[in-house]
């Protein structure tokens, strides 16, 4: 599939809130203002394909940090099975009844099947700016597209 564009200032991703491995509870309000998003909902820490473009992103931490973003890699699992923290811009998160990914879903205005690997790039505000839906997490180059997303995103006026 090809990257969808939205204009950014006609809505903003719904507030939802992720759970942890630690047993916490992670809530998009929490990097408002501060970071550029990446939510890439993944079939979950078993598919092979999901894992490898989550360590493609981890490896490119630098030009993350570059960006003020962060990738929170969510998963339809619960939080028992998601892999250790190991700190930096990435992180695996669950949504374990899939109602957070339903809701962001909704921003690409047509149906979203379950098991369609979704990825959104939100502005610091919540507000997105492109997403890409496929049936692997395997494109080629999806995760440097998504960082020319996040470069876009970070030379934007903010007013």
């Amino acid at each position: 599939m090809t990257w969808q564009r939205f204009d950014p200032e006609a809505r903003t991703a719904p507030w939802v809130t992720f759970h942890t491995a630690e047993g916490g509870a992670v809530a998009l309000t929490q990097f408002r203002g501060q970071y550029q998003l990446v939510l890439f909902f993944a079939h979950g820490p078993q598919c092979a394909h999901c894992r490898a473009l989550a360590d493609r992103f981890a490896a490119l931490a630098d030009d993350l940090q570059t960006f003020d973003s962060r990738v929170l890699v969510v998963a339809d699992a619960a939080p028992t099975e998601l892999p250790a923290a190991v700190g930096g811009p990435v992180r695996w998160l669950a949504d374990p009844d899939g109602v957070a990914r339903a809701r962001c879903a909704q921003l690409l205005g047509r149906a979203v099947a379950p098991g369609v690997v979704l990825l959104l790039v939100l502005d610091p505000f919540g507000s997105p700016y492109a997403a890409w839906a496929g049936a692997e997490a395997d494109a080629p180059e999806l995760e440097r597209q998504t960082l020319e997303w996040l470069a876009y995103i970070a030379i934007q006026c903010p007013e």
